[in-house]
């Protein structure tokens, strides 16, 4: 449910607490759902994904958070910056 919410829910806020909620599930197909969301519109949802990805120790997706260190939002830099190195610790 939580995946689909996270997918297709017009609200952002909404998205973002999926995205948090997933974090806790640490599965392999909540992880591959959070890095879908590292392409969220809002970078509020990205955000929340990446802290998620964080949360669930998901090193898988170092190299999707790697992209995000371009990303035009500075937040979204700095956070994907900083599970990057907790990841690889």
């Amino acid at each position: 449910v939580l995946l689909g919410v996270l997918k297709d829910d017009p609200d952002p806020e909404v998205r973002g607490l999926a995205a948090r909620q997933l974090g806790y599930a640490k599965s392999p197909e909540a992880t591959a759902g959070l890095v879908s969301a590292l392409d969220d519109p809002d970078p509020g949802v990205v955000i929340e994904a990446i802290d998620a990805l964080e949360l669930s120790d998901a090193s898988t997706a170092i190299g999707s958070l790697e992209k995000l260190l371009q990303h035009p939002d500075a937040q979204v830099q700095q956070a994907a910056k900083d599970a990057i190195e907790f990841l690889k610790d």
